[in-house]
Formats: C-alpha cells, structure tokens, sequence
C-alpha cells in the first residue's frame, strides 16, 4: 500500500531522461531514402489494414477523421481499442483477439 499520500510509488531518473533526449535530439535528422519509403507505407497499409476505412468514414464526420494529435499520422491514424495503464493495446493487436 502507498503511504506517502501520492498515487506515484517510483519516481524515474529524470536527469537521465532528459540527458537520453537531448542526445537524441541533438544526432542529425534520419532521411528515409525514397526507394525504401514505399515499402514502409506498403507495410503500415497491410498491418493497420483495419484502421483505414475506419478513419476514412469518420472523415465524413470529423476533419481530418480523428481528433486531437492523432489527426496528423501519415498516412493514417491506428485505431486503439483499450488503453490500460498507460498501454495502448492495437486494433490489430495479437493481444486483443
């Protein structure tokens, strides 16, 4: 049981955090080379193959067919069906059939 009051039991290093993204943001930016970016948008096609139409059909409904941050994933938006502590499990997850 938590007897300090709080609901946060573990505090993270954040000294290390922040000294792992500054080295990563400070590497140069990564290109994907055009003659491999089809096979990336053909593979995100045929594993989120469940998510598109439905973005597309909320798209009649919503611009952009989601709301908030997920309305800028290229080329579409993954549907999630449960987040559960702080786990977003996949429509085309293995975990949820």
């Amino acid at each position: 049981m938590n007897t300090n009051g709080f609901s946060i039991t573990k505090y993270h290093n954040t000294s290390e955090i922040y000294s792992r993204i500054d080295q990563l943001i400070g590497q140069p930016i990564r290109l994907v080379r055009r003659s491999e970016m089809k096979n990336y948008l053909d593979a995100f096609e045929q594993k989120y193959a469940s998510s598109k139409p439905v973005i597309e059909y909320t798209k009649k409904f919503i611009p952009g067919g989601v709301q908030h941050n997920l309305a800028f994933n290229y080329p579409f938006a993954i549907l999630s069906l449960i987040a559960l502590a702080g786990v977003l499990f996949l429509r085309e997850s293995p975990m949820i059939r």
